[in-house]
């Protein structure tokens, strides 16, 4: 799997991984303020449910001292899902054309997944045992 940033990481350790990308897909690339105490209204109370808004606050304000972070985007993350998306349409034998319309991509992005497959299917399977000279007899 894509490797997540780091922060996203420390954030998915305190509210978990689902409400941790919900955030990052609301607020990613965006800095945001957080409250020491977080009011059922707020907007993060809203995205992630108030018991998580509330742990989130509780991590920021007083463990790290911060109050205003920049959340991380999960680009890298969507884009690997993109790709796994890709991968399965390959193998249904659809069109490029189809494909990049469904995964949201290029062309050209289609071309290279099918083309990194198709590299990986030529490696030659290495022998494990080759150096090792077993006794038959």
């Amino acid at each position: 799997m894509t490797q997540l940033p780091a922060l996203l990481v420390e954030i998915a350790d305190v509210i978990g991984l689902p409400a941790a990308l919900k955030l990052a897909e609301a607020k990613g690339g965006q800095q945001v303020f957080i409250p020491n105490q977080v009011e059922p209204d707020h907007w993060l109370a809203q995205l992630l449910g108030l018991n998580d808004a509330q742990q989130l606050a509780s991590y920021f304000t007083h463990e790290t001292g911060a109050k205003g972070i920049v959340v991380p985007k999960a680009e890298a993350l969507r884009y690997g899902r993109r790709m796994e998306l890709v991968k399965k349409l390959l193998a249904e034998g659809r069109s490029a054309n189809d494909i990049a319309a469904r995964a949201n991509l290029t062309r050209r992005d289609v071309f290279r997944k099918k083309q990194q497959l198709r590299e990986r299917q030529q490696l030659p399977q290495l022998d494990l045992f080759a150096d090792k000279k077993i006794d038959q007899g």
